[in-house]
């Protein structure tokens, strides 16, 4: 009851009741929120997600000139991303290319 109203209220009034509550209203507003957001999977339902079927893709082809040529175009000022390579690594790689 306390989260359906919530909801007409939006999303900043469900926050402030949660910053401004004590910790177990806090429990118990945010659980009956999950509640209503997310489902429960039944036993000996079907889950699979459905979409569009795609072929698979074929084993890449990997030539000198095509890893030359994306050496070629780092950006040795960009920020590391995910695999962690340093602007310092990427501006070597580069020049190594060139």
């Amino acid at each position: 009851m306390v989260a359906q109203k919530l909801i007409h209220n939006g999303l900043v009034s469900f926050l402030n009741v949660c910053i401004n509550s004590p910790s177990q209203k806090k429990a118990e507003l945010l659980n009956n929120q999950f509640s209503l957001v997310f489902t429960v999977d039944h036993p000996g339902s079907d889950s699979k997600l459905t979409g569009p079927s795609y072929p698979p893709l074929e084993h890449p082809r990997i030539t000198e000139r095509g890893v030359e040529k994306l050496l070629l175009a780092i950006n040795p000022s960009k920020a590391a991303g995910p695999d962690q390579i340093t602007c310092r690594q990427c501006r070597i790689l580069k020049e190594l290319a060139s």
